[in-house]
């Protein structure tokens, strides 16, 4: 099942929600098109994530009618990429478009400030800075950070035969620009839940917008959470992350990998957090030995996969390692069906555990320190002693009772009990 943000993406150019200065320059390079080949035949959009930079390239496509070639950070890198297939893409024409119509295409350049990188090869850039120059068709760059792309060799070329653009709906919270993108982005949020047959209070609406401002895909995805699975997503003070993973997982364990998606797309859980969540609770879900083999087959597989797109920083598609471990049921033949109070994953809880164990002792020794009138470090390494005066002699014990005011986790660090 599509996903709304998918189902509601902008068809064209007017779909999308924008300011009016953006606006304007984007309308104006489309009809320059339509005239003829215009000076400028490339738009970087530039901005954070979630500001709808890949949006508003397709729905530039969608208004000119034509299909998008694109090439993002998971292609090539290199001189013989750009020319095997934006160069191509950009002198000729589409087997399945009007010949007559001009444009024939838009080609798209997804995430360009973190293309090119690889053993210090700037042959890309330089041959998509002569892309530009000769292409007969539209390109649009998105990139997140233009300062950092404009450090690399031939950057410059590229920039300047550009129309360069910053998503940025507004200058500042409260302006003109602001109360009127927040108000579109409301009115469209609620055309959605109309259209889709829900009703939300007006609250955890405006709750959704102001939490996830001004990514509208993060608002789409927590505002089908919410209307699916009647949680309150809206609300930071219910939105628990243990809580909402625990419900990602029960979700995963049954088999209605519809609903596992809505929960995973209507979350910002971080990947490998629910799949070692998962991970943890496999020998409660599951008695025999045969699916307990092909469910770590499974999560091995998605694991590697975290491992080699943080490696390779393909980000956009780290949902597809939780989409894999989401139909970790369908690898269980035998499933337990009784009730199961899943577990967090035990080396996070240690973590956890080691973190306030080491809190206590840099607070322990602080205290001490400034008794003693001496420094932190210092203390620390004699804390040995300061343990051992404590459990050995009554004197002291009750001297730093009465003067530290210890909580539990400093005295079980005096003490060296757990």
């Amino acid at each position: 099942m599509m996903s709304w943000a998918d189902k509601y993406r902008p068809k064209n150019i007017d779909d999308v929600i924008l300011s009016p200065e953006i606006r304007k320059q984007i309308t104006d390079w489309i009809e320059s098109w339509k005239e003829d080949i215009p000076k400028r035949r490339s738009l970087i959009l530039y901005g954070s994530q979630g500001t709808g930079k890949t949006t508003t390239a397709y729905a530039i496509a969608g208004t000119f009618g034509v299909p998008v070639v694109e090439m993002n950070a998971s292609d090539q890198r290199n001189r013989d990429s750009m020319k095997g297939t934006a160069l191509m893409a950009s002198l000729y024409g589409d087997l399945f478009v009007d010949s007559a119509k001009r444009p024939s295409k838009v080609i798209l350049i997804d995430e360009a400030d973190n293309m090119f990188e690889r053993g210090g090869d700037t042959g890309g850039i330089y041959e998509l800075s002569k892309i530009i120059k000769n292409s007969a068709n539209p390109i649009v760059i998105t990139m997140n950070d233009l300062f950092e792309f404009r450090k690399k060799n031939y950057a410059s070329d590229v920039i300047s035969s550009s129309l360069v653009i910053e998503m940025k709906q507004y200058g500042r919270k409260l302006d003109k620009n602001y109360n009127e993108f927040r108000r579109n982005i409301k009115a469209r949020l609620l055309f959605i839940l109309k259209n889709e047959g829900y009703t939300l209070p007006d609250q955890i609406v405006d709750r959704i917008i102001d939490r996830n401002m001004p990514d509208i895909r993060s608002m789409i995805n927590d505002l089908e959470a919410s209307a699916v699975s009647g949680t309150n997503i809206g609300d930071q003070s219910s939105r628990d992350v243990p809580e909402i993973v625990y419900y990602m997982v029960d979700k995963a364990f049954k088999r209605n990998y519809d609903e596992t998606l809505r929960s995973i797309y209507g979350s910002d859980i971080d990947d490998s957090y629910y799949v070692s969540w998962i991970d943890e609770n496999l020998p409660f879900k599951i008695s025999d030995l045969q699916d307990l083999v092909s469910a770590y087959d499974l999560i091995s597989y998605a694991d590697h996969l975290i491992w080699a797109m943080e490696r390779k920083r393909h980000y956009e598609l780290m949902a597809f390692p939780m989409e894999i471990a989401g139909g970790i049921s369908y690898y269980i033949q035998n499933m337990k069906h009784e009730y199961v109070k899943y577990q967090s994953p035990s080396y996070i809880n240690q973590m956890s555990r080691t973190k306030e164990k080491r809190h206590a002792l840099m607070s322990l020794a602080l205290k001490i320190g400034l008794l003693v009138h001496m420094g932190a470090q210092r203390t620390m390494d004699d804390l040995w002693f300061y343990s051992l005066l404590y459990q050995k002699n009554e004197g002291v014990k009750n001297l730093l009772d009465e003067k530290l005011n210890l909580t539990q986790g400093e005295e079980n660090a005096l003490t060296r009990s757990e």
